[in-house]
C-alpha cells in the first residue's frame, strides 16, 4: 500500500505563520512610524500659528514694555486651548 502525502505538515505551517507575523509587524512599524511623522508635522504647524512675531528688544524700555505683556498673559489658558488643539 501506498501512502499520499497531502496538505501541509505542521512545520511548513508555522513557518508560513512566522513568516506572515515578521512581515505584518514590520509594515506595522513603518505604517505607525509615518503616522507620528504626519502628527508631528501636523502639531509643528499648529505651533507655528500659535506663535506671533517677536518684535527686537533693543533698549530697556522694550524690555521693561515685553516683561509687563508677558505678566499680563494668561499662561494656563494659552495652555488649555494648546492642549485642546493637540487632543490631549
Amino acid at each position: 500500500m501506498k501512502h499520499v502525502q497531502s496538505g501541509f505538515a505542521l512545520i511548513e505551517g508555522v513557518l508560513i505563520l512566522v513568516i506572515v507575523g515578521i512581515i505584518g509587524f514590520t509594515g506595522y512599524r513603518v505604517w505607525q512610524a509615518q503616522t507620528d511623522v504626519n502628527n508631528a508635522s501636523k502639531s509643528a504647524a499648529a505651533n507655528d500659528t500659535l506663535v506671533a512675531p517677536v518684535a527686537a528688544i533693543s533698549s530697556s524700555a522694550d524690555l521693561d514694555k515685553a516683561t509687563s505683556s508677558l505678566d499680563q498673559t494668561d499662561l494656563n489658558s494659552d495652555a488649555t486651548v494648546l492642549n485642546q488643539d493637540l487632543n490631549f
